[in-house]
This record gives structure tokens, C-alpha cells and sequence, in this order.
């Protein structure tokens, strides 16, 4: 699978887990081939991250120390969503286990899923609305991706 896919699978995920009927995630997989929903494809002697392309980040939302961020995107500005995703050599099970562990400490309330799916942890709280978390394999390493809604970085 190329970056690319899994970039766009992310945002689609983003899409479907923020819907709970079929019809709602059909849109959404539909979605999937229009221009809007195409991520930037970063390559990896891409230019340097610059924080400031992540100040939207609520500062309480934890990341890995070895976490690094390849790109961000404003998905909404409605609702001010921001997505982020990086790469981080944790395994994906320790990964989901201290994203867990860390938002719940933070004060995030879990969201149950209607349909739960692996490597996909939702949470709500403390100001923003739905927090959608993805973690998956990558070329080198385990891909993370965040999504905040009402992300303020605060």
C-alpha cells in the first residue's frame, strides 16, 4: 500500500467513523475519489515539519516521544477539524494501549463505536468534539493519525 492510500483511507475513516448510518458511510466511501478528500502525499527527504503547522494541536493529546509528524490539513473549517499524522516506531498494540491510557488521564470521554475496528480509538472532551485516532502499519514504522474537531491547540 502507498502513503498516499493510507492518507486518504485515514481521512475516509474519518469520514465513516463520524457517521453511524450505511448510507452516511457510503457517502463517505464515495467521497473518497473527489478532489477534497485527496491528503498531501509527503515524501520522506520531504521539507522539514515546522511546529507551526501543528499549533491547532490540543496540548493534552499525547503523542510518542519518537513521534514524527510527516503532515497536517485542515479538513473543515465549519468545524475547525485538523487532521495530523506522523510515524512512530512503538507497536501498534503499545501504541493504542498508551493513546488509551493518556486520553483518558487527560479527561477524554471514550466514544464507543457501532462497529468497532482495529486501530481505530474515538474520543470527545474537554472542548472538542470527536477525536478520532488511527494507528496502522506504515513502510517504516506504525502511522499515526489524529483528527480533533473544534481543535483550538489549547
Amino acid at each position: 500500500m502507498t502513503k498516499a492510500f493510507l492518507i486518504q483511507v485515514a481521512a475516509v475513516a474519518l469520514l465513516v467513523a463520524c457517521s453511524d448510518n450505511e448510507a452516511d458511510e457510503q457517502a463517505a466511501l464515495s467521497a473518497e475519489a473527489g478532489p477534497a478528500m485527496q491528503l498531501p502525499v509527503v515524501a520522506d527527504d520531504a521539507p522539514t515539519f515546522l511546529p507551526k503547522d501543528m499549533a491547532w494541536m490540543p496540548k493534552d493529546i499525547w503523542l510518542p516521544e519518537d513521534f514524527q509528524p510527516r503532515w497536517s490539513q485542515k479538513l473543515s473549517p465549519v468545524a475547525e477539524t485538523y487532521v495530523l499524522g506522523g510515524i512512530t516506531q512503538l507497536s501498534g498494540s503499545m501504541l493504542a494501549e498508551a493513546m488509551a491510557m493518556k486520553m483518558k488521564a487527560a479527561n477524554y470521554e471514550p466514544l464507543e463505536m457501532s462497529k468497532p475496528k482495529p486501530g481505530r480509538l474515538m474520543f470527545r472532551g474537554n472542548g472538542h468534539g470527536t477525536i478520532v485516532i488511527t494507528i496502522s502499519e506504515a513502510e517504516t514504522g506504525r502511522q499515526l493519525t489524529v483528527s480533533v474537531e473544534n481543535a483550538t491547540g489549547q
